[in-house]
């Protein structure tokens, strides 16, 4: 009866929020500005949002490399792998599969714009950029013009790759230079966009069999049961390191420097990503990739100020309400994010003054360029996002923005009601049906914005046991990143004491102008000031002292005997005056350890609350990081249980035979074993990690000027990401590519073989009297036995037909000459890896030599 939950559910927040908005009449707007604001400042802080993502990437790390021997053992035996084309050529194109460099995150959850939180449903996705590379690269210029073509390259300096533009700016077609050498008059297409995005898939459905798999776009999602989200989106993407446009994004008008003219510049420094998918109806629609401007969008969204990321969530926010009442909005999040991008460019930012009027900014915006038919990308503004948007779909976005408009009011005060409990002391304010005047109302929001910051002290605080598991969890990803300036910041923005802030900082902005003018500064060093509290809490009355203490005459007659013993005695934090003036309810309600002794001694009702609170309080919702010991464990594990992965490819992959799976799972077992021989595994995982957070370089863009400097060492950071394969690699490279020739070239004749023997069944009598008796276990001993004659006994020798002796003594020669082409393979593999061990003990010897000379 879930259906009649949430029904009851929803009619009880439409009571709810058209009491609120009878309650604050005209000021509804002044209701949803202060708690939409007050919510990004304790939610959406940058700096947080970027420690976050570089906590995941560490994790993301991890992840990568026990699963990348499977993505290259896909590549190398799928007849759709990625490397494939219509033609191919030795000299241009590189052999070895493509691998995951970096798994970044990005989209709405990086944005620090996602509604998705533990146990609430939501429809936001989380968006993983899966930065694939090979043993190729880039020419120096890697962005041809359409109809152009660059110089051959020398044979030496192959592979390389090159894009040229298609008709529409937005998609761009791959290619592989020809060297000097290549016998072939026509460039060759390089990485067709649905070969990636069918290795994906395959990827995804191997390592998440259990969830319900869809691709969006470029995007392979996957949705576990469980999940109260719109699942992980899998996007395969490679990086192109020019910026298309880039004169005229830099040189553009602009009435506020948004993003900065640093951002701007490091941004067309850096790139932009490409994603797999072609436009449709293309000629080369599944061969062409489409830029995408992931990176740039989280670096221009973090530059946002609080108030115009709180206009964006607020706008989704209505969208997601909408869905809940069973409307279908068809305007798409990434249109109000590009909205906001171009208005924060296109207008100063002292005129967003609040969230509704900043709502009603955006969908007017929005439905003038609906109306028009263009809306231009704000960082190449030759995209046109609503190009292949048909008018009937256009219809449909203006009708969801007609209602959003209407409706702005109420939807986002049901957010308010869902978000904020304290919202409801409202309801006991003056009449029933009757607005609260001005001021009164900002009292109320006042006590209200004040109540939670006490609440938020006293949950969060941080004495908390669940404080322990934060530090578990997310303290050791920042560490071996080397992140400690981010790591203060991820704990310092999760702390009670900062959301106290952040509530009583709104407050003040709230509150009557006879209590913002009570309220008085003080320098600390000439540049930090703080405020005395003490009016602010002051405009709290009998009832929110009840909602924060259970029996208001209980804490002042605890407070009274705090103050009666000696100041030595007294709690830690201490109190100096009594509970009916201001400075004693500010020095109680705002130290939450004080709050908490206090319940624990007197209030035995809150006491039980207060433990229930501490226990139900996640901090934190992923596992430890695993150590390498683990690691090794779990692929050992995976190692054994090989046997059962054959057939589980097989029902799992559409398409793939047996046979397949068995060469699939061979590769994939012989990459295993080579990354958990002697330290390698260890070597590459730190190689990972200590490059995971500097790959996208967003510490610089929250961190300030001094974070800049940095530039340099995230650089060389990249290219410890990109270390050329040293021998040893190279040769396990080609040992592997060998072995997958030679496995399928194999499979592929003992097919023959089976396939010509059944037609020579279908052409032969077969008579029951002819007959052989063969030894099946040794060949050598192989005898003809005269018709009408009995055979010697024995157990190891069973009757087949002369024909079926022939094909099995063929069968058995193929497979003969199939075990010594492995053998001879591994021969030549461990020769060479024998060879390169000896070289290194001789390189170990000569460097005490040559640090004692």
């Amino acid at each position: 009866m879930e259906w009649l939950r949430r029904a009851r559910r929803r009619v009880a927040r439409q009571w709810t929020v058209h009491r609120l908005l009878v309650k604050c009449g005209a000021g509804a707007r002044l209701a949803i500005d202060s708690l939409s604001i007050a919510n990004e400042l304790v939610t959406g802080h940058p700096t947080a949002k970027v420690a976050e993502i570089a906590q995941f990437a560490v994790r993301d790390a991890h992840v990568r490399l026990t699963e990348q021997p499977l993505l290259a053992a896909l590549q190398a035996t799928r007849s759709a792998a990625v490397l494939e084309s219509a033609d191919t050529c030795p000299r241009c194109t590189p052999a070895t599969p493509l691998r995951v460099l970096h798994v970044g995150r990005s989209g709405s959850s990086a944005e620090g714009l996602a509604d998705i939180f533990q146990d609430v449903p939501s429809l936001s996705d989380y968006d993983l950029m899966f930065e694939l590379v090979g043993d190729f690269r880039w020419m120096d210029r890697p962005l041809v013009r359409p109809g152009e073509e660059p110089d051959c390259i020398s044979a030496q300096d192959a592979p390389q790759l090159w894009a040229r533009p298609t008709d529409s700016p937005a998609f761009v077609t791959l290619h592989w230079a020809r060297t000097t050498e290549c016998e072939h008059e026509s460039t060759l297409l390089a990485l067709p966009a649905q070969q990636v995005r069918r290795l994906m898939f395959e990827f995804c459905r191997a390592i998440r069999p259990d969830s319900a798999i869809s691709t969006p776009g470029p995007a392979v999602n996957t949705q576990r049961p469980e999940d109260n989200h719109g699942g992980k989106d899998h996007v395969p993407c490679l990086r192109l390191p020019v910026w298309p446009g880039r004169e005229a994004f830099l040189s553009r008008r602009r009435v506020h420097e948004f993003p900065s003219a640093a951002a701007r510049q490091e941004l067309c420094q850096f790139g932009v990503h490409m994603v797999p998918t072609g436009r449709e109806g293309s000629a080369t629609e599944l061969y062409e990739w489409r830029l995408s401007f992931s990176r740039a969008e989280v670096v221009a969204i973090h530059q946002l100020t609080a108030t115009q990321r709180a206009v964006v969530k607020s706008v989704k926010r209505m969208k997601s309400y909408m869905k809940e009442g069973g409307a279908t909005p068809s305007l798409k999040s990434y249109y109000i994010k590009t909205a906001m991008l171009w208005l924060a460019q296109d207008r100063p930012a002292d005129s967003w003054t609040g969230v509704v009027d900043g709502v009603a900014t955006i969908l007017d915006w929005l439905q003038q360029h609906i109306v028009a038919g263009s809306l231009p990308c704000f960082f190449w503004a030759d995209i046109d996002l609503l190009s292949l948007v048909t008018i009937e779909e256009r219809k449909d976005m203006l009708k969801t923005i007609a209602v959003m408009k209407r409706r702005t009011t109420a939807l986002l005060m049901a957010w308010c009601a869902d978000e904020f409990y304290e919202v409801r002391l409202l309801f006991e304010e003056g009449s029933v049906w009757r607005p609260l005047p001005p001021r009164r109302l900002r009292l109320v929001l006042t006590r209200v914005l004040i109540c939670r910051a006490v609440m938020d002290g006293v949950t969060r605080r941080t004495t908390l046991p669940n404080w322990q598991s934060w530090a578990e969890r997310c303290v050791p990803p920042l560490l071996l990143a080397s992140e400690h300036q981010l790591l203060q910041w991820y704990y310092r923005c999760r702390t009670g004491a900062y959301h106290q802030q952040c509530y009583l900082l709104q407050a003040l902005m709230v509150a009557p102008e006879d209590v913002f003018c009570a309220v008085r500064l003080t320098a600390v060093d000439g540049e930090r000031y703080t405020w005395d509290a003490a009016p602010l809490v002051a405009t709290l009355i009998d009832r929110d002292m009840c909602y924060l203490t259970g029996d208001p005459s209980a804490a002042a007659a605890w407070c009274h005997r705090q103050l009666s013993v000696p100041p030595e005695e007294r709690p830690q934090a201490g109190l100096t005056a009594e509970l009916d003036s201001p400075r004693g309810r500010a020095e109680l309600l705002l130290q939450p350890e004080l709050v908490v002794q206090f319940l624990t001694e007197i209030m035995p009702e809150r006491k039980a609350w207060l433990e229930e609170s501490d226990r139900e309080m996640t901090l934190v919702h992923c596992k430890p990081l695993p150590t390498c010991n683990e690691h090794r464990q779990h692929l050992e594990e995976m190692l054994d249980y090989a046997d059962h992965l054959v057939p589980h490819l097989v029902k799992h992959l559409p398409g793939m035979d047996e046979d397949t799976a068995l060469i699939t799972i061979h590769v994939w077992q012989l990459r295993i074993r080579h990354l958990l021989s002697g330290d390698r595994f260890e070597r590459q995982l730190w190689a990972a990690v200590r490059g995971s957070v500097g790959r996208w370089r967003l510490r610089q863009h929250v961190l300030g000027t001094a974070a800049e400097n940095q530039t340099q060492s995230h650089q060389s950071r990249e290219q410890s990401l990109e270390p050329d394969r040293d021998e040893e690699e190279q040769r396990f490279e080609s040992y592997l590519l060998k072995v997958t020739e030679l496995a399928s070239r194999q499979t592929r004749e003992l097919r023959e073989a089976q396939a010509a023997h059944g037609n020579d069944e279908h052409a032969e009598d077969e008579s029951q009297d002819h007959r052989l008796w063969v030894n099946v276990y040794d060949s050598q001993s192989l005898e003809q036995t005269p018709a009408g004659e009995e055979p010697l006994p024995s157990g190891r020798e069973q009757m087949i037909p002369s024909q079926g002796f022939r094909h099995a003594l063929g069968l058995w020669k193929i497979m003969e000459r199939h075990q010594q082409e492995h053998d001879e393979l591994d021969l030549e593999w461990n020769e060479a890896l024998h060879e390169n061990h000896e070289q290194r003990d001789r390189d170990s010897q000569s460097e005490p030599a040559e640090n004692q000379d």
